[in-house]
């Protein structure tokens, strides 16, 4: 049941955090700025995390961990979503501006792109490669995020102790992404 569900979960993750996110970057920021955005994104992303993390916990010490993912939904729903839906757009061009990061002299081919379909796509090794690679990095990390905390936990350590190391690690992620951006 618990594989099962983290498929489901892995694809609704990708599919609704990295993915929208790393596309509105690239329509937003041009080949110069791109990595940089990126870094940025990242790395706040990081932050956040580092944040809620004990915020979480103080939460789940509180409230229980059922109530807690209740709490988290209604955060979620009343507002990050109502955020998301107000301020989102797709790219510069609906607002009449030009993105930044754009070389000048420099011809833009992403107009010009028109892209495989899906089941063209699966049969490209450069897809499968893609997938392996993606699950291979999310299941360890993963594990990291979702399971250090109870194992310290379970091993005489205090939940505010074992929150504090897990945000520590995320926060170690900070400096990656923007290295990496």
């Amino acid at each position: 049941q618990f594989y099962i569900s983290s498929v489901v979960l892995g694809i609704c993750f990708a599919g609704l955090t990295t993915t929208p996110c790393t596309l509105l970057v690239s329509n937003w920021f041009g080949v110069a700025m791109r990595g940089k955005a990126l870094g940025i994104l990242f790395g706040g992303n990081s932050i956040a995390i580092c944040v809620f993390i004990p915020i979480l916990n103080i939460i789940i010490q509180s409230f229980g961990w059922r109530a807690a993912y209740f709490i988290l939904a209604g955060i979620l729903l009343i507002i990050c979503l109502p955020m998301i839906l107000k301020l989102t757009i797709w790219s510069p061009e609906e607002l009449g501006i030009k993105r930044m990061g754009d070389i000048e002299g420099e011809e833009d081919n992403t107009k010009e792109l028109e892209g495989i379909s899906f089941k063209e796509g699966l049969k490209k090794p450069s897809t499968w490669i893609m997938f392996i690679t993606g699950t291979l990095l999310v299941i360890p990390s993963s594990a990291i995020l979702a399971h250090s905390q109870p194992f310290m936990v379970m091993n005489g350590y205090s939940a505010t102790f074992a929150s504090t190391v897990t945000s520590i690690m995320i926060g170690i992620c900070l400096i990656t992404c923007i290295m990496v951006g």
